[in-house]
């Protein structure tokens, strides 16, 4: 919001970002919300497809850029999980697969170093919070169904509101949880928000929360003098969730 007089308490100057939204070749509902969004309410941005990233000196053009949801394999590989994804049809012309591939996520890991900022959202996390990461593991990857299993609800998780992406935002706030990843955060990675107790459920169903206590929902991981900032959920779902649009703005700063 803008003032008309000069403030005078503690501040911290911020600049429009130039933001680069990433649109995979395996179709994402999700970046389809987020321009929805960034066209609501006037936030200037530039869709970015694998080609482009692969060509590097990303950070001349931009100061953050965004991965929505989608699989780890969809954004790396450029596969649904379900061979080619066209079986019987005429062949996939090639600057449309492969996904983002090696030469992608180095361009992206480079620009990060350079003090570039990669906001990944849900599933997305997943390209970076693995299990051989020493900073922000997802620790649901690899459990099954019958032990962990959220398939669509809210739940509350608790906001350090102490870092500048939890500015304004209250202490406790609901989220949509569709199975998402959760976050083990060591090292120099910060929790921005986490699960407080086994059954954070405000609505919905959950079977498994005992592996969600005092773990992440939104973590932070240092890369180089950039970072790498980690929903666990979509802060932006559907387009309804506005409660949690505040916390996504906030990491375009």
């Amino acid at each position: 919001e803008a003032v008309g007089t000069p403030i005078t308490a503690a501040r911290l100057e911020v600049k429009l970002p130039r933001i680069g939204l990433y649109q995979s070749w395996v179709a994402s509902m999700d970046e389809g919300w987020t321009r929805w969004i960034f066209d609501q309410n006037g936030i200037p941005y530039t869709r970015l497809v694998d080609d482009e990233i692969r060509k590097g000196n990303l950070s001349d053009r931009f100061d953050v850029i965004i991965l929505p949801d989608n699989s780890a394999a969809a954004i790396t590989k450029g596969s649904i999980g379900r061979g080619e994804g066209n079986e019987g049809g005429p062949p996939v012309p090639p600057e449309f697969k492969d996904g983002l591939g090696e030469k992608g996520t180095a361009a992206l890991h480079t620009f990060a170093e350079t003090g570039g900022t990669i906001v990944t959202l849900n599933r997305a996390s997943t390209v970076y919070a693995t299990k051989d990461s020493t900073q922000v593991k997802n620790i649901v990857e690899g459990v099954t169904n019958r032990d962990f299993y959220i398939p669509g609800s809210i739940l509350e998780v608790k906001v350090d509101t102490s870092h500048p992406i939890g500015f304004g935002a209250p202490t406790t706030i609901p989220i949509f949880f569709e199975q998402s990843p959760a976050f083990d955060v060591r090292g120099d990675a910060r929790s921005i928000a986490n699960y407080a107790s086994d059954n954070p459920l405000r609505s919905g169903w959950i079977l498994g929360g005992k592996y969600l206590v005092g773990n992440s929902a939104l973590a932070e991981e240092p890369i180089g003098r950039g970072r790498v900032i980690l929903f666990g959920f979509r802060p932006q779902y559907r387009a309804q969730s506005e409660v949690t649009y505040k916390l996504f703005f906030n990491s375009l700063f």
